[in-house]
């Protein structure tokens, strides 16, 4: 691919071929992995979480160059966001309930080391 892209389309042959290679290296581990070991992937999810990170990554790309304050902020927000949606939309119950425990221990003990201070 890169040879039959980069000539012809510069960098983005280069950003195809790249894709294109991933693609292919996906099938060739894929495809014997689940012969071996077969696991049933829940795909609507993969898609949720492939959506919810393009749509972010397309409103960050929409808006082009800005400086770096705007830039962080934005970027920021919009990361923050697209983690939102994970945890409403892709995550399980119990990876939710997981991740609050994980929080809130955190605080706990940061409230702790603040008491012993």
């Amino acid at each position: 691919l890169n040879i039959l892209l980069i000539p012809r389309f510069g960098v983005w042959g280069a950003a195809v071929a790249t894709f294109g290679g991933y693609g292919v290296r996906f099938l060739a581990v894929f495809i014997p992995a689940q012969r071996a070991f077969h696991v049933r992937y829940d795909w609507r999810t993969v898609g949720r979480l492939y959506l919810i990170l393009g749509v972010a990554l397309a409103a960050r790309l929409s808006v082009g160059l800005m400086t770096i304050g705007p830039s962080v902020a934005y970027s920021s927000g919009l990361a923050l966001a697209a983690g939102f949606a994970v945890y409403r939309t892709v995550l399980t119950a119990s990876d939710r309930t997981w991740i609050r425990s994980k929080l809130m221990r955190s605080r706990t003990e940061l409230a702790a080391a603040d008491a012993g201070d």
